[in-house]
């Protein structure tokens, strides 16, 4: 079995693609036909490489990608503060509903 992932239908040169339902994609999964068999599965590219991991290590795998992930969503929020803190924008306070105070920005 293979599993398609990585939206690539933006992509205009076409290099090293895979084509699966008129989409394309940068990566693949493959479980049970690569040489490991059930026990493996290969994370694979368009540019013939391949990484197997043992299904055991797959949650760990798993609770690394996610570290990532939220790793980089707090750079991309450091990122837009950093570019409010040095843009010109202008807000204002005012008490919300449960009497605590908020700012809100005019982001038009």
């Amino acid at each position: 079995m293979k599993i398609y992932f990585g939206n690539a239908n933006d992509d205009t040169f076409g290099d090293g693609l895979f084509e699966a339902n008129d989409n394309q994609y940068y990566y693949g999964v493959e479980h049970g036909t690569g040489p490991g068999g059930l026990d493996e599965v290969r994370l694979f590219d368009g540019c013939n490489r391949y990484l197997p991991v043992h299904v055991e290590a797959i949650p760990e795998l798993i609770a690394a990608l996610q570290e990532i992930q939220k790793i980089q969503q707090a750079v991309k929020q450091a990122q837009e503060m950093t570019e409010r803190a040095e843009s010109d924008i202008e807000g204002y306070v005012y008490s919300s509903w449960n009497d605590e105070f908020e700012v809100d920005f005019d982001t038009e």
